[in-house]
């Protein structure tokens, strides 16, 4: 049972993290639905306690994202053009807000909290996911029909240029995202003492790392920019907290890091 709450969670996040439509709604995707929903949550809690408050840090942000929007308007106005694309960002603005919060709220309310931990491994999760579906989808035609079906992400192009794609995860989107997880998951394995400390955490983090690179490669080049990011913050500077440290502090416990890259290789 804990586990498949623990994959319930998972697909809202990927949910969030990579949108799609499905087929017979086309015009309303996965983040659009989670928005909505994090819209109720938040005037439902809000009535429960008879105020919504918000941090400094997230009202510097909503009003960051208004001015920009109107700066956006008066850059469109001034010089006399047809494209509004930015002036109505504080909409994508909220709602990538709003299916946040009910991200962290599902969470929160498995663990008892929703921290950066949790939410990276979850990210690293479905990012390990999405580079699965992604073979299957290209190797499997019955696989790629069913989901082709009831799936709607544009994949007829993605067919058309003979690209990788996951359900949600595809192109430089997918790639941008992937750069992100690698760097968080570099992140724990430096800095995070529970993971380091632990086999099994540094296993997994080490697995979903190279996944990630090699798959997410073939799916979006972009990830390349996560990767590089990673070799020139982690890998020749410091005594402590590099990547190099994490590879051999696995080794030295476990004595199959080898093994491990071989595997991908």
């Amino acid at each position: 049972m804990r586990l498949l709450t623990m994959l319930l969670i998972s697909m809202v996040v990927s949910g969030y993290y990579f949108p799609f439509s499905f087929s017979v709604l086309p015009q309303l995707n996965t983040k659009m639905a989670l928005a909505m929903l994090g819209i109720a949550l938040v005037a439902y809690q809000g009535f429960q306690k008879h105020r919504i408050t918000f941090s400094r840090d997230l009202l510097g942000a909503i009003v960051f994202a208004f001015i920009f929007s109107f700066i956006c308007f008066v850059a469109a106005d001034y010089n006399h053009t047809d494209d509004y694309s930015y002036v109505t960002y504080f909409v994508s603005f909220f709602t990538w807000l709003g299916g946040a919060y009910v991200v962290c709220y599902v969470i929160r309310a498995f663990h008892g909290k929703a921290t950066l931990n949790l939410l990276i491994a979850y990210s690293a999760f479905v990012c390990v996911s999405q580079c699965i579906l992604a073979i299957l989808i290209d190797r499997f035609s019955a696989f790629r029909a069913l989901v082709d079906t009831y799936i709607s992400q544009g994949q007829e192009f993605f067919q058309e240029v003979g690209r990788l794609y996951g359900i949600g995860a595809a192109l430089d989107p997918a790639g941008v995202r992937f750069s992100i997880v690698l760097l968080l998951i570099v992140y724990l394995l430096c800095e995070d003492e529970g993971v380091k400390q632990v086999r099994w955490k540094t296993f997994a983090c080490l697995f979903a790392f190279f996944v990630i690179a090699v798959i997410g490669n073939m799916i979006s080049r972009t990830t390349s920019v996560g990767l590089f990011n990673m070799l020139y913050r982690y890998f020749p500077f410091g005594n402590q907290g590099s990547l190099y440290q994490a590879l051999f502090y696995f080794r030295r416990n476990v004595n199959r890091i080898y093994d491990v890259i071989g595997l991908f290789i």
